[in-house]
């Protein structure tokens, strides 16, 4: 069974019927979701099966079933999500930081003329 990411079943996809007229026959039969999209003209068909969480894929341009697994796409974005909430701490960190040096700077300024 190969693995692929999301994105390239994306485009396998968008490869049979991206700008076409096509119909879609979707449908569940014994736990698994079943699609067929096929061109209005003829030009292609992609099929695609998908049971607890992992979609496995065909179409007329290649003839291998290939499969990725939505699992590992949500725990993916799940990371990402944890990341971005990291870098948006970070930022407020950022900005407390640049709030007390710009205090002490007016303080540095302050010092300076009585200095002088």
């Amino acid at each position: 069974m190969e693995t692929t990411a999301y994105e390239q079943y994306e485009r396998a996809k968008n490869d049979i019927i991206y700008g076409k007229e096509f119909e879609e026959d979707s449908r569940f039969e014994d736990g698994v979701f079943k699609k067929c999209y096929s061109c209005k003209d003829g030009s292609g068909m992609f099929w695609e099966r998908t049971f607890d969480g992992i979609t496995e894929y065909w179409s007329t341009k290649q003839g291998v079933s290939l499969y990725w697994d939505q699992k590992s796409r949500r725990e993916l974005r799940n990371e990402r999500d944890l990341l971005t909430a990291k870098i948006y701490d970070m930022e407020d960190i950022i900005d407390q930081l640049r709030r007390e040096l710009c205090k002490a700077n007016t303080k540095l300024e302050a010092i300076a003329k009585l200095v002088v």
